[in-house]
């Protein structure tokens, strides 16, 4: 809706002084990068000083990893304002992701100079440091975080970069165990009666969370660990980076065809990381047989998030909430679901979505309950098939 009044707006207005940086955001928000990029180019192209069009084309290219187009763009924003806090954090946070970071660590000192109460900036502080060698700074930097804001993003960025770096393991442990265990706890009171937009982002996070604890596992050499916690996040929300963990788990298991579909399937998840094709190629023995393989493997995420139903006597389309519940390392069962939109025909059919078997298993002893959305579609010539969102892309309660 907002993409169809904004380009309404452009279309009423085409020198707009800013609907073409707001259409710019949201195509960011919703992963369409290069409409993203076309947008705020046009917005420049009408104010060429605009306050935000550089710091949001750099965040645009920066998705799409393309660096040095992102470098040009934060630096074209810091020309005009030498104090942009977002420019230099963005700026820092780009060049750790590069793994640059004798470049990252003064940009982010900048920002963390203007934004001091900053906990999330603090974090970045500090893996710049760690990767600089610099442990002492980079611990302090941690500690400030905390100290600024103990919750469980804050526990498991830290916990995250610590596991990178394979360095202060039993402190990455604590804390992605907390985050695990707070996050758990909060989705286990999620009720599909009183739904609230603010419990949406909590999915999400505990798919981070699961992904970070199951890497520090695999850091620490238990290998066992690490694929459950590891295998739950990928399945739950296909993130690229995931998916990458999950393929190096396998491989250093030796199953090597396992690693080889997954690293495959990553390459066509959420944000896949560069590395990923490296590792693909060295064990499909090359770049086309590497690209082949996604290829073959391309379908697969989506039909991983599609559930046969069977033949059903109506026909159409609806939307479902399921709310999935397990722990002690079963299989996720759904405790309850509620009919969102579409064809009330379809209502019956939540009794089939309560008992279908949605392919998730948990990773361990502790309860929790995950919340999923989907499509139900019902043809006369086909079976009922349930589509899972990703939970990144869940954002409404209606």
């Amino acid at each position: 809706m907002a993409i169809a009044l904004l380009k309404r707006a452009t279309e009423v207005d085409p020198k707009s002084k800013t609907a073409w940086n707001n259409l710019g955001l949201v195509y960011l928000a919703t992963r369409e990068n290069d409409a993203a990029i076309a947008a705020l180019q046009k917005q420049i192209e009408i104010n060429p000083y605009d306050e935000f069009a550089y710091n949001n084309l750099g965040r645009a290219y920066w998705q799409e990893r393309k660096y040095d187009d992102a470098v040009t763009a934060f630096h074209k924003q810091l020309e005009m304002n030498p104090l942009d806090k977002f420019a230099h954090a963005n700026l820092g946070a780009m060049y750790a992701e590069w793994h640059k970071y004798d470049e990252a660590a003064p940009e982010l000192e900048k920002a963390a100079s203007l934004t001091p109460e900053s906990p999330e900036l603090q974090v970045s502080l500090g893996d710049a440091y760690l990767n600089q060698g610099q442990d002492d700074k980079a611990l302090a930097a941690f500690d400030h975080a905390v100290e600024i804001s103990a919750t469980p993003l804050v526990w498991n960025n830290i916990a995250y970069q610590l596991s990178l770096k394979k360095a202060h393991l039993d402190r990455a442990q604590q804390y992605a165990e907390s985050a695990v265990s707070a996050t758990a706890a909060a989705l286990r009171n999620v009720s599909l009666d009183r739904l609230t937009q603010q419990e949406l982002p909590l999915v999400p996070s505990l798919i981070a969370y699961w992904d970070t604890l199951g890497w520090v596992h695999f850091s620490e050499g238990n290998l066992d660990k690490a694929e459950k916690y590891v295998a739950a996040a990928w399945e739950l929300g296909q993130h690229g980076e995931v998916g990458d963990h999950l393929g190096q788990i396998y491989e250093k298991q030796g199953d090597k065809d396992r690693a080889l579909r997954t690293y495959a399937m990553s390459l066509s998840g959420l944000r896949p990381i560069p590395e990923t094709h490296v590792r693909l190629a060295a064990l499909a023995g090359g770049d086309g047989k590497a690209d082949a393989a996604v290829t073959k493997y391309k379908d697969d995420l989506q039909q991983r998030r599609t559930i046969d139903l069977g033949k059903a006597k109506e026909t159409g389309n609806a939307e479902f909430f399921v709310l999935l519940s397990g722990g002690a390392g079963s299989a996720a069962k759904a405790e309850s679901v509620k009919y969102i939109n579409g064809d009330e025909k379809l209502k019956p059919l939540a009794e089939a979505l309560r008992t279908a078997d949605y392919h998730l298993m948990f990773p361990d002893n502790t309860p929790v309950k995950v919340l999923r959305r989907g499509t139900l579609s019902c043809s006369a010539t086909a079976n009922c098939m349930f589509t899972l969102m990703l939970p990144d892309d869940v954002r409404t309660v209606d």
